[in-house]
């Protein structure tokens, strides 16, 4: 029996949700074809070779990416939205100015999903309680570092 990978994503406005399951082709069909008919999509689909392609692009864009990108923290469901901003920006993520969309797709790659009000909200107290700094950019558009160095940071 052949194993195959299916990444699905599913974007609804600002929303998105990705499922990823590896295994058997039988087992793999079965499953999309169950989140097809809950969708209501009558099209039947099997992994297709276009499938494997697109999963090796996807592994070579993400061992291409820069780990700069990604912060490297851990959250907790304790954690309020300030606290992860926080850990984002101290994580030596933050000593490049982020844009309020880059914030916001960052917290999505960990399954985080806010208003964008909320955030800037957010990210203005935390500016004016000296934990930030705002930055315009050359675009017109603010970016937040880190007031202080990272420790161990030279």
């Amino acid at each position: 029996m052949s194993n195959v990978s299916l990444k699905l994503v599913y974007k609804y406005g600002n929303r998105s949700l990705e499922l990823e399951i590896t295994g058997e082709k039988e087992v793999v069909e079965e499953f999309l074809n169950k989140i097809l008919d809950r969708f209501q999509v009558s099209q039947h689909i099997s992994p297709s070779k276009e499938l494997v392609e697109s999963k090796e692009e996807t592994k070579k864009a993400v061992d291409e990416a820069s780990y700069d990108d990604i912060p490297n923290i851990k959250i907790s469901s304790s954690d309020s939205l300030a606290d992860i901003l926080n850990k984002m920006f101290y994580s030596g993520w933050g000593r490049t100015p982020r844009s309020l969309r880059e914030v916001m797709d960052t917290l999505t790659m960990f399954g985080l999903y806010y208003p964008k009000s909320t955030i800037a909200v957010t990210l203005k107290r935390m500016v004016e309680k000296g934990v930030l700094r705002r930055i315009k950019g050359k675009d017109g558009v603010f970016k937040y570092v880190t007031s202080t160095p990272v420790i161990g940071e030279k």
